[in-house]
């Protein structure tokens, strides 16, 4: 059984800063909660193997959204 759980969001240190900056925080919650949505759904359909790959597919879904450059 696999889930994505956004507590392991406290213990990110890319994330660290965003702990303090509510405004960015605010930002990026709506677009990690589409990311996980639509991760969500590929686990459904059986396309991982792997946490690794589940955690490597988030990340570039993330930084396409954001549209910046790897996660």
């Amino acid at each position: 059984r696999w889930w994505i759980s956004g507590y392991t969001l406290e213990f990110d240190p890319l994330l660290k800063g965003l702990r303090e900056n509510l405004e960015g925080n605010e930002r990026l919650m709506p677009n990690l909660a589409a990311v996980a949505r639509a991760i969500t759904q590929r686990l459904r359909n059986g396309e991982f193997n792997s946490v690794a790959e589940v955690r490597a597919a988030f990340g570039e879904a993330l930084a396409a959204r954001l549209g910046v450059e790897g996660y």
